[in-house]
């Protein structure tokens, strides 16, 4: 029997072919399984890697914002001091551009801000102040708190910086930021043109260097008193809630109040003590008087005009005329348009007459003057 190595050779070989040529199509699908798989990865890291860095930009932008904020504090409590005011106003009335700029080592030594405090912030920037005398406002003072140099901070944060610093904080535009060049806006909507109202702040480069940097405003009126909002916590600085205008509450109501002062006060409501009243009459002095003795009138608001009340308060006779005396009355004699005299007379049993006795020293009457309705 003969047999052929070569075609058996041949007829086996063919299976195995075929098993190696299927081996190396399923490769080249794993290879490409393999680089879509990298892709995937890659684009998630690079996710993680852009959100991590813009909330470490946040985070950053966060800490020039509370810095900014601050020192606002500081240069406000600098120029609530009516001396530092008025330095200031003096000083920027003799500029040519109604300016001045104020140097943060005057801040800090006139304590103001603790020492050692830092005159840049995270990002480099260093802090300028500058106080400006509006034309519209003779007596007031517009400081801007401004920050150049450094790094810029990021556009997309920027805005966060400007309002960790609260309503005064802002920051300054220009080319990649909003607003254009050389236009500081604030967190809550204010802006001030720093190239037109404040040319010694801007960059021998251009106003353009002045983007992404911070910006406060703070506005003062002529009497050193600041106009910024009134303070909710309890403050040692009593200008921190010193009113310099009209209260208007907008027919809006005040509860809970335990004491009320005021030189003129006309109040009008519904209750008082329970009875309706059209007006509040408050009590304006109560103390002892003599005979003869001139009171002064209280200043009454233009509603209300002055009424004195009297009452015997202590009467000892000395007469030594032996007459019985049945009564004793006081009362107010109106001697002019802004005094009243006190008068005391006793009631003679024997005539039913009423004799004075204001000159005697042993006689007085309680005195209660007031403003009332007429």
């Amino acid at each position: 029997m003969h047999f052929s190595l070569s075609a058996f050779h041949l007829r086996k070989s063919r299976p195995f072919a075929r098993i190696r040529q299927e081996h190396k199509n399923q490769s080249g699908f794993m290879t490409l399984d393999v680089i879509f798989g990298l892709i995937l990865i890659a684009g998630i890291f690079n996710i993680i890697y852009d959100a991590g860095k813009y909330y470490h930009q946040k985070g950053e932008a966060a800490r020039a914002g509370e810095d900014l904020a601050y020192v606002l504090d500081g240069v406000t409590q600098y120029f609530r001091d009516s001396a530092n005011f008025d330095a200031a106003l003096t000083a920027a009335r003799a500029d040519a551009d109604a300016m001045t700029e104020i140097d943060l080592d005057d801040v800090i030594s006139g304590g103001y801000l603790p020492s050692g405090t830092a005159d840049f912030n995270n990002y480099g920037q260093d802090y300028r102040i500058y106080a400006r005398n509006p034309a519209a406002h003779p007596d007031g003072l517009e400081v801007v708190l401004l920050t150049e140099g450094g790094s810029p901070i990021p556009s997309p944060v920027i805005g966060n910086a400007a309002m960790f610093a609260g309503v005064r904080g802002g920051f300054i535009g220009g080319s990649g930021y909003l607003p254009d060049e050389g236009i500081a806006q604030g967190s809550s909507g204010w802006t001030v043109d720093l190239e037109t109202n404040y040319p010694d702040a801007v960059p021998t480069g251009g106003a353009d260097e002045m983007a992404g940097r911070l910006a406060g405003l703070v506005w003062f009126n002529g009497q050193g008193g600041v106009g910024d909002f009134l303070a909710r916590m309890p403050s040692s600085d009593q200008e921190a809630n010193t009113m310099r205008t009209d209260l208007i509450m907008g027919n809006n109501s005040i509860y809970d109040a335990y004491l009320v002062s005021a030189n003129d006060m006309v109040v009008r409501g519904k209750t008082y003590q329970g009875v309706y009243k059209f007006a509040s009459e408050a009590v304006h002095d109560v103390f002892l008087a003599t005979g003869n003795q001139l009171i002064d009138k209280p200043v009454c608001p233009s509603s209300m005009v002055p009424k004195i009340f009297t009452s015997i308060s202590m009467f000892q006779s000395s007469t030594g005329s032996g007459a019985v005396m049945s009564g004793t009355r006081s009362y107010a004699e109106d001697i002019s348009a802004t005094q009243w005299q006190v008068k005391i007379q006793v009631l003679s049993e024997d005539d039913r007459t009423w004799t004075d006795v204001s000159n005697i020293d042993r006689a007085s009457a309680t005195v209660m003057i007031k403003c009332g309705l007429p």
